[in-house]
């Protein structure tokens, strides 16, 4: 959820581009459930699987990760864009998706507190 939050403001911001999401402010900061139903979509479609929790050995939560028909997917469009838009997608992926949970929400929260007015999380 908050990788795909910070794609999208970071497009908005950096880009001037929109997606289809529209995050709001919710119990563990910003949230909109389209989220849980494009990643339904792409494992439906053979491109996102669910690895769960316990197979993983951390407290996150369930993971999902791409399948070679997602890698492959995900190779096709990351070659199209710009390469300002690539460093976009690596600063997600590898600066930030692959903190600790922890450390992401406090990313999140630090620079996006507008997102934050509705959190359970102190």
């Amino acid at each position: 959820m908050k990788a795909c939050f910070l794609v999208d403001r970071k497009l908005e911001e950096n880009f001037d581009i929109e997606t289809d999401f529209e995050f709001f402010a919710h119990k563990y900061g910003p949230f909109d459930k389209h989220v849980y139903t494009a990643l339904e979509e792409l494992e439906a479609a053979g491109k996102v699987e669910i690895v769960p929790d316990e197979e993983l050995s951390t407290n996150d939560g369930d993971k999902h990760k791409l399948t070679p028909k997602g890698n492959q997917k995900a190779a096709e469009s990351y070659a199209h864009l710009p390469r300002r838009q690539q460093d976009l997608v690596e600063w997600v992926k590898y600066k930030q998706s692959k903190r600790p949970l922890g450390a992401l929400i406090n990313y999140v929260y630090s620079n996006y507190p507008s997102y934050t007015t509705e959190s359970e999380i102190a």
